[in-house]
């Protein structure tokens, strides 16, 4: 009778395999949130972020399509916002959010912008906090949803 034998070999390279997937996977989102992680460091360095259209993911990069980029910095006792919009919604109003990085709150509403019929726009925004922050992002709301900057550190 081996078919038990055979049952329990099947068995054992099924779960063998599934290890093996399961553990390649996991090493693949590793790699990726590693990746992003350098990416998010790299560009938090120059106070430059992009704006990725529908993240909600406090700051930290979902790899959703970039649709604009901030510019974050830290000047006596002022946060300076730089906000540009490339490729978001055609003559759509944002509001302008700042949000603490982690923990992940809202900070201010620093006011609205508008896009043009191409999608495009640009406004600056300053905000001067009780508390200076150690990094932040912004998040550019419209009527369809959010969209987050990756975040700076100041």
């Amino acid at each position: 009778m081996g078919s038990a034998r055979s049952v329990l070999s099947r068995s054992s390279v099924r779960r063998s395999a599934l290890v093996a997937v399961l553990g390649v996977a996991s090493l693949a989102v590793w790699q990726g949130v590693a990746g992003a992680g350098a990416l998010h460091r790299a560009m938090a360095e120059k106070g430059k972020v992009p704006i990725e259209q529908g993240n909600g993911n406090c700051g930290d990069s979902e790899g959703d399509p970039v649709i604009g980029q901030v510019t974050i910095q830290a000047r006596k006792k002022k946060i300076t916002v730089d906000w540009k919009m490339k490729t978001g919604d055609a003559k759509k109003k944002y509001t302008i959010e700042l949000w603490n990085y982690s923990p992940c709150f809202e900070i201010a509403v620093l006011g609205t912008a508008s896009t043009d019929k191409h999608g495009q726009g640009g406004k600056s925004f300053e905000y001067k906090p009780s508390v200076m922050p150690d990094a932040v992002f912004t998040d550019s709301v419209d009527s369809l949803g959010g969209s987050d900057s990756l975040a700076v550190t100041l």
